[in-house]
């Protein structure tokens, strides 16, 4: 029997070998380059996999903020994914910006919970042998560095606060230049938000509860990048609100791939959510990675919209103008008077919910 275990391992490995060098070598044209940076939720760890997936995207690094997680246990397990699929190559770097909206606690301990599974841990791999150290510069001069380094313009995928990228446009314009487009999911325009003042430990005139989390995380940053002109496409909880991450859903993923196996074992302990906060959990980060890979899955609009940067509406996002034919209902998504900065932004407001979920499945399966 125990032969029979170590013999499924040597397969299985053997398996993982050979999908890395058709995922290195089967593409023959230019990998698209890019830039995940993600805030250590659930949800980032899969968008992760699914970047190392894709034959056709060159992860040239990633950088960690401590905003949906706890910061070392983040990117200790970033690093211990990419070694469990042969990727210790990429750098990750740690963050060092904080916001002034924190988390709950409870929700940040995801990343914790996931490093302590086998699966991450595997000879090699364990937290005492991880193959490399995050870089020692924080994420945003890593980010700084890296961008102005390269010959090509760079996609970032942002799956947290934009205050990395925020630090980008404050300190480092040579950087900023070689941004091809931002992903970032984040906001909300004609829904409400999902920040619920009880639920983070927060007086009620603290927040009216219009903002996303990631925005509202750090909504000085959101101002500074919508004051920017970094191309941005947005995934808002508008489209995310699409995509709940049903137990059906999670029963699809399998154990004779890897990369299928890592996303179902993350995607299960969100089966849970709604009974610690009340909501369902959703496709957030992993829409926009979807987006970003396989734009047809999302009906993408140009739309001028504003930013609320401080108050009570602190981080809520809205169209800056609404023409005659929106309807009286409508008009708070609509700018108000004290939120002057403006951007058009590429946003995503309807999804094909069943090619969204075939797309992510048929990228983990075919490995």
């Amino acid at each position: 029997e125990y032969g029979g275990k170590v013999h499924l391992f040597m397969l299985r490995k053997v398996h993982l070998f050979l999908a890395t060098l058709a995922l290195h070598h089967v593409h023959c044209g230019p990998r698209v380059p890019i830039i995940l940076d993600h805030d250590g939720g659930y949800d980032d760890f899969i968008c992760l996999v699914l970047i190392l997936a894709d034959p056709e995207v060159d992860l040239l690094g990633v950088t960690v903020t401590g905003a949906d997680s706890l910061l070392e246990p983040a990117g200790l397990l970033t690093r211990k994914i990419l070694a469990l699929f042969n990727r210790s190559d990429v750098p990750v770097a740690l963050s060092s910006c904080q916001g002034t909206n924190p988390f709950p606690l409870e929700w940040r301990l995801g990343a914790v919970q996931l490093d302590a599974l086998p699966l991450f841990n595997q000879k090699g791999h364990g937290s005492d042998d991880v193959p490399h150290v995050p870089v020692k510069a924080s994420a945003q001069r890593f980010l700084a560095e890296l961008l102005s380094g390269q010959t090509r313009p760079v996609t970032v995928v942002a799956t947290g606060p934009l205050s990395n990228l925020a630090w980008i446009v404050r300190h480092a314009p040579k950087a900023q230049s070689m941004l091809d487009r931002v992903y970032w999911m984040g906001g909300a325009f004609q829904v409400p938000g999902n920040v619920d003042p009880a639920l983070a430990h927060l007086p009620p005139d603290h927040t009216d509860g219009s903002a996303e989390w990631n925005s509202f995380w750090d909504p000085a940053a959101v101002a500074t990048v919508w004051d920017s002109s970094i191309p941005l496409t947005v995934v808002p909880l508008d489209a995310t609100n699409m995509v709940p991450i049903t137990s059906q859903f999670r029963y699809n993923f399998k154990y004779d791939s890897l990369f299928s196996q890592a996303v179902g074992t993350v995607y299960s302990f969100t089966a849970g959510w709604k009974l610690k906060t009340g909501r369902e959990y959703f496709a957030w980060d992993v829409l926009t990675v979807a987006c970003f890979r396989s734009p047809e899955l999302c009906k993408l609009q140009e739309v001028r919209t504003r930013v609320i940067s401080s108050g009570r509406s602190q981080g809520r996002t809205l169209f800056a103008e609404c023409d005659g034919d929106v309807n009286d209902s409508e008009r708070h998504t609509c700018g108000a008077i004290d939120s002057r900065r403006t951007k058009t932004v590429s946003a995503c407001f309807a999804v094909n919910a069943t090619g969204f979920y075939e797309h992510v499945l048929r990228a983990v399966d075919a490995y």
